[in-house]
């Protein structure tokens, strides 16, 4: 350090201000510099992949800094004491020995709960484990910055011998100790934070420094830790026989290799940072010279910010303005060059994004139904209310969802879904919610945004991260209103706004919220404006069928249908809100409880008996019945609906997420006890007609149901076998004998159709239940296989004939519809003499 300018002029022998003050910050601070130096000495070894955080890294930040202020900057002792403090534990925290408890205190912290939660099922990984030392890696990344904070008063123990600090000076500590681990966490804060927290610090002298007057300027101090710390990209941090050596892989090698082929930065006369090379990169180095474009462009608005907070705040600005020729990759490399190879940004681009996004955002991904745009408002306020209960421990008591729907009196409306969760930060509002495909929940930023989300097993029905672009399958006009449940250490407001006039093709406008627009308390307002046309065209599928030209009415009545079935087992309360009429359209978990005629009408299903349908475990799962008439009972995920399963009627919950935006797709998971679903229905309901047998049979093979056509009446199996007995010759039909396109009548005629005496029909799942693999077409979405009713019925009859011949026949009378004989084909079974 003794040879870095910086030092000498402030805390070298040289320095002639108060020298006996000055030797009491420069002694204590080599001792300071000698313990941290042994701390960050085992960095490379619990990091292997990082290029070089060790003491060389710390001492060379003297230079860039002073590359980076002048030679004439302001900086007194005392701040230079406190910037190398800052200096020293930036990066401290990288090893398991700067955690109280090591390993263990690591493995308590929230950052590491979340991260197993989330990337390995909240399994812990192995002892010394490639996963574990992975898992160490990141929550060491990710934690180091906030444990710097820490560690001036973190004590280390010794046997016999008491307490030993970094900062050892008890005084110094004491006094700076506070400020320097507050700088050097700040090194990976928001530059605006830096503004808010240290604009207007100022440390005065303490006692034991008098005479000297040296105040310290802790927002300077700040700007210059991340400035340098950002800057020092040069070789010392990574020495090419180290690379040889360490051998890291993926983007730690390119790191490696940019920084070893680069010169120590320089300030030019026109106040440029000058990063350079006098080394080419070959065409295999290409992915390291481009890491190190977008190195140069961080480090230019690291340096831009630093120096436009210091000019409003009327401090002096650095000497380094700016980074030289980062304008362009093509302006870039002509201070760092390339060989083989032109550095265009040719990397793919969509000329026109608003157009992708209104194609993928609206009917190509969901269809020209605008009530899918309702759903995915719907899915996520649930999922922001319920994230809200999981982070402050809340039961379902809390939380509720407004639909609202308002006109004015030039005709128009607008249409709202409003909650009281978790609400968004800045960021997740601007980066993430408008990052087309990108989802929060799934997002290794959630454990930065949300710490303890992770952990606490909250999981989203949101998949696809493209369902707010869905609003504008509404209107064009959409603002987007949320309030943080805490105000993000990222923000400078609690609560923001952004506004969208022309849909995709225009700007949106972040502000914050005035007036009558802020929200009270947490949570995010969706306010979307519509035409009468999207009106209707929202409602259309709980709306009635009317006449050609008659006026149609709304009412509440039609928004709280929509919602209903949109949202029928949520566990958040929602309302709606129809002008001034306001019903509630569900409670938290009610689908469990309310009336089967309550229930079905929230589904928009026909009359049907429910049952109870469990999981292996007992659990309740839903609430179904077989439909008399065509329809479908909803499957939903999170409260909300995600497919729907034909034949039957009700709800079923389920925790498998559907494959398709549009939700048409249903998932049933593997949990369900569908057998005991079928026993119940059996025993419990009085009349089943034939299909719903198909059903029930399918499931549960081991029921005796009455399935088998003989005469014209139905008799089960068992009852066969006793008719097989006292005969010698059948003739059997594969499935019911129903109306063909080649009977000389009409359909209607058909139903008088009497068969001949003794014939059988075979059950088949034709006419009933085509076999066919897709979702939603019950019962074999359930994972259950069709019956087959000719190889049940041929065995049968070899355990009560013995052996018998068999013969087809493609025209053979089965029965007359009044007098007119009807054929059909058939096969003839007769007892073997043998």
């Amino acid at each position: 350090m003794e040879e870095y300018k910086l030092w000498r002029r402030t805390l070298g022998p040289a320095c002639l201000s108060y020298p006996e003050k000055v030797e009491l910050l420069r002694q204590a601070f080599l001792e300071f510099r000698s313990r941290t130096a042994q701390l960050v000495s085992t960095i490379s070894s619990e990091l292997p992949g990082l290029t070089v955080h060790d003491i060389t890294h710390i001492d060379a930040l003297w230079r860039v800094a002073e590359e980076i202020i002048g030679e004439d900057y302001p900086i007194n002792p005392a701040e230079a004491f406190v910037l190398g403090g800052a200096f020293l534990l930036h990066d401290a925290a990288h090893v398991v020995a700067a955690f109280e408890n090591g390993v263990d205190g690591i493995k308590s912290t929230v950052h590491w709960n979340d991260l197993i939660a989330q990337r390995y099922n909240g399994c812990e990984p192995i002892l010394n484990s490639p996963e574990e030392k992975e898992a160490l890696f990141q929550v060491l990344r990710h934690l180091h910055a906030e444990q710097a904070q820490s560690l001036p008063h973190i004590a280390w123990k010794i046997s016999g011998a008491g307490e030993m600090f970094l900062l050892e000076n008890f005084q110094l500590r004491s006094y700076y100790g506070d400020i320097i681990g507050e700088i050097a966490a700040s090194h990976h804060w928001p530059v605006h934070k830096v503004c808010d927290n240290f604009r207007d610090r100022f440390i005065p002298a303490p006692a034991f420094l008098q005479p000297a007057t040296w105040s310290v300027d802790v927002m300077k101090l700040a700007l210059i830790l991340r400035c340098a710390d950002a800057a020092h990209i040069d070789g010392v941090r990574a020495p090419w026989f180290l690379f040889a050596l360490k051998k890291p892989a993926g983007i730690s090698e390119h790191h490696w290799q940019f920084q070893a082929r680069m010169a120590q930065p320089t300030t030019t006369e026109s106040h440029d940072l000058l990063l350079c090379s006098p080394s080419s990169f070959s065409y295999e180095q290409r992915e390291a010279w481009w890491l190190l474009y977008d190195t140069a462009l961080m480090i230019n608005n690291e340096l831009i910010s630093s120096n436009s907070l210091l000019r409003s705040e009327g401090r002096q600005e650095f000497r380094a303005l700016k980074v030289a020729s980062c304008g362009s990759p093509e302006a870039f490399s002509r201070v760092v060059r390339t060989k083989g190879w032109e550095p265009v940004d040719v990397q793919p681009t969509i000329s026109d994004v608003p157009k992708l996004i209104e194609v993928l955002g609206g009917t190509a991904l969901y269809g020209d139904d605008p009530a899918v745009a309702v759903r995915e408002l719907l899915q996520n306020a649930i999922d922001a209310v319920r994230a809200f209960r999981c982070i402050n421990n809340l039961d379902d008591s809390y939380g509720e969802i407004c639909v609202s729907l308002d006109s004015d009196a030039s005709g128009a409306w607008t249409f709202q879904v409003q909650d009281n969760g978790i609400g968004m930060s800045r960021y997740v509002l601007t980066r993430v919610l408008l990052d087309f495909g990108n989802s929060l929940w799934r997002n290794d930023k959630v454990r930065e945004e949300i710490p303890g989300l992770a952990k606490s097993g909250f999981t989203s029905g949101g998949k696809f991260g493209i369902g707010f672009y869905s609003v504008f399958m509404l209107g064009e006009e959409v603002k987007v209103a949320t309030r943080r449940f805490e105000r993000s250490t990222n923000d400078q407001v609690d609560q923001w706004q952004i506004s969208f006039e022309k849909g995709v093709y225009g700007r949106p406008t972040l502000s914050e919220p005035m007036g009558s627009e802020k929200l009270i308390g947490s949570g995010t307002r969706v306010s979307i404006r519509l035409t009468s046309d999207k009106v209707v065209a929202m409602l259309r599928r709980v709306l009635p069928y009317t006449l050609s030209g008659q006026k149609l009415t709304l009412k509440i009545d039609y928004l709280t249908a929509l919602v209903g079935t949109i949202c029928p087992t949520s566990d958040v309360k929602i309302v709606a809100r129809f002008n001034a009429d306001k019903q509630e359209v569900v409670l938290p978990n009610d689908w469990a409880s309310i009336s089967d005629q309550m229930l079905l009408g929230r589904v928009n299903n026909h009359k049907a008996i429910l049952h109870n349908v469990y999981s292996l475990e007992g659990a309740l799962k839903g609430r179904l019945g077989l439909a008399s008439v065509h329809g479908g009972a909803i499957v939903t995920i999170n409260g909300v609906r995600s497919g729907t399963l034909h034949s039957l009627a009700g709800v079923l919950t389920t925790t498998e997420n559907n494959l398709d935006a549009k939700r048409d797709s249903a998932r049933l998971g593997k949990d369900i006890d569908w057998q005991r679903w079928a026993l119940d229905v059996s025993k419990q309901q009085e009349r089943i007609d034939f299909k719903g047998k198909l059903i029930l049979h399918a499931i549960a093979p081991s029921i005796d149901f009455s399935v088998w056509e003989v005469g014209g009446g139905y008799i089960s199996l068992s009852e066969l076998e006793e008719k097989l007995a006292m005969l010698s010759e059948i003739t059997t039909h594969e499935g019911e004998i129903t109306h063909e396109d080649e009977d000389d009548m009409s359909s209607y005629r058909f139903d008088s159709f009497e068969p001949i005496q003794d014939l059988i029909c075979i059950p088949s799942f034709g006419r009933y239940l085509h076999y066919v693999r897709v979702a939603g077409e019950f019962p074999w979405c359930a994972g259950v296989l069709p019956i087959d009713y000719v190889e049940i019925f041929e065995n049968k009859l070899s355990s009560v004939w013995g052996a018998f011949e068999k013969e087809d026949e493609d025209q053979f009378e089965v029965g007359d519809v009044d007098g007119i004989e009807i054929t059909r084909s058939v096969v003839h079974y007769t007892k073997s003499c043998k």
